[in-house]
């Protein structure tokens, strides 16, 4: 955190009871919109595309069809 904010501005805090700093911290929380911070929802799926098959619509062997076409 003292990367984002200057050492000046923890000043504040240094002399806070836990208490006190509790306190203050709640505050500072409730001015919080959590709907800002909600997940972005994703979209639906794509559908798959249809898959092609051979012109019988059945499963052909990649050896076969080599094998066909070397001759």
């Amino acid at each position: 955190m003292m990367i984002a904010i200057p050492v000046e501005e923890w000043a504040v805090f240094r002399d806070l009871t836990t208490a006190q700093l509790a306190s203050l911290l709640k505050q500072l929380a409730k001015g919080v919109s959590l709907e800002s911070f909600q997940k972005q929802v994703r979209g639906p799926k794509k559908p798959q595309p249809p898959r092609h098959y051979s012109g019988n619509g059945k499963h052909v062997a990649t050896a076969k069809l080599l094998a066909r076409r070397d001759h």
